[in-house]
């Protein structure tokens, strides 16, 4: 009897050895193969992108997504009109062998999606991209969040830019794109945000891009365009791009890095309750303000005082109409969407648009 049980207990630790070895091959496997997945994504962006410099986009129809006349855009303000862009716009879907191990562990569910190429997106209405950007062994690399959800096309965050400006320039007098730079990593040196600086300005040229001195025109700062509500009209705009500055640990650095903001790229966002805090740094460079809630009673008053706000009109899992009737009625001028006309996945009833099929419209009063 003892020796059957010994027998049992045996075979029981030889099968719990087993599992716990699998379990480790499987977690083992698991790095292994996001760093092969994400050179597969990265050569099919450089196929991609080289192909698209052979053979250039056909131009698309801009009337076709304003829900306004763009004869008009010599009367229209930069910040008088709302559109969408996409958020996580470079996103591939979570792999099933990572939604299924990681799962019980980790909020993955909210990953289950993605986005079409950028170059689709914009083909499609949305009138800008956000690009989470990753600095690893000095280079800037764009995905989510590193093997649990790092599935991108847009590896190369140069080869990103140069998808951008080859849809720019088959569509020279576009409505003006935004590209929401978001720096996941901390306590990088300035010169890193001159790199990314220097990358925009040589794929774009300067006269392509809504830099802050071309916003600020014959104003001494950026603020000083909110409180006289001096914006550029839109046909000043138009055939270019803004790079915003994504709030983040290096705002500081990059604003000091010329005070006057007349050389720098890229236009710094703030969190809109930094604004309502008691002493906020940096006042004198707030004009693109960054709210998530949609909530009007909150983003109204920031939009008429002349700020540029974003806000989001849905997130993963969480969408409805009236949350984009919320987002829409706030005024906010820059919406992000994660379900924009083009997804992949899920397909579902909800669209995010914002009239009639239009992704670009005129903001109420």
């Amino acid at each position: 009897m003892r020796a059957k049980t010994r027998s049992a207990l045996k075979t029981a630790g030889i099968v719990l050895l087993a599992i716990l070895l699998a379990l480790i091959a499987l977690y083992i496997a698991v790095p292994v193969k996001a760093m092969a997945d994400f050179y597969a994504d990265l050569d099919e962006q450089k196929e991609r992108i080289s192909s698209l410099k052979e053979n250039p986009p056909a131009p698309i129809d801009e009337q076709a997504i304003a829900g306004f006349d763009l004869s008009r855009a010599s009367e229209i303000k930069f910040n008088e009109i709302q559109f969408i862009i996409s958020h996580n716009s470079y996103k591939k879907n979570i792999s099933d062998l990572n939604y299924i191990l990681l799962s019980p562990f980790t909020g993955v569910k909210p990953s289950r999606y993605e986005h079409d190429f950028i170059l689709n997106q914009l083909n499609d209405g949305a009138r800008g991209v956000e690009l989470d950007i990753q600095y690893v062994n000095k280079r800037f690399l764009v995905f989510h969040i590193a093997v649990k959800d790092s599935r991108t096309h847009c590896p190369s965050w140069e080869l990103a830019v140069e998808e951008l400006k080859i849809w720019s320039d088959a569509n020279p007098n576009h409505l003006p794109i935004c590209v929401l730079v978001e720096i996941k990593a901390e306590n990088l040196p300035i010169e890193v945000y001159k790199r990314l600086d220097q990358t925009i300005e040589s794929v774009f040229g300067r006269d392509k891009l809504i830099t802050p001195s071309l916003l600020m025109g014959e104003n001494e700062t950026l603020r000083s365009v909110a409180d006289k509500n001096d914006w550029v009209t839109l046909d000043k705009v138009l055939g270019k791009a803004m790079f915003i500055l994504h709030p983040c640990d290096g705002t500081d650095k990059y604003i000091e890095a010329d005070p006057t903001m007349r050389s720098q790229v890229m236009v710094p966002m703030f969190a809109a309750a930094e604004l309502q805090s008691e002493n906020p740094k940096h006042s004198d460079y707030y004009l693109l303000l960054k709210n998530d809630d949609p909530d009007p009673e909150k983003i109204q008053p920031l939009v008429n005082s002349g700020f540029m706000v974003r806000t989001r009109m849905d997130e993963p899992l969480i969408y409805s109409e009236e949350r984009k009737r919320q987002a829409i009625a706030s005024g906010a001028q820059i919406i992000s969407a994660d379900y924009q006309k083009g997804v992949v996945y899920p397909k579902v009833g909800y669209i995010s648009e914002l009239a009639e099929g239009k992704t670009v419209i005129l903001r109420r009063p």
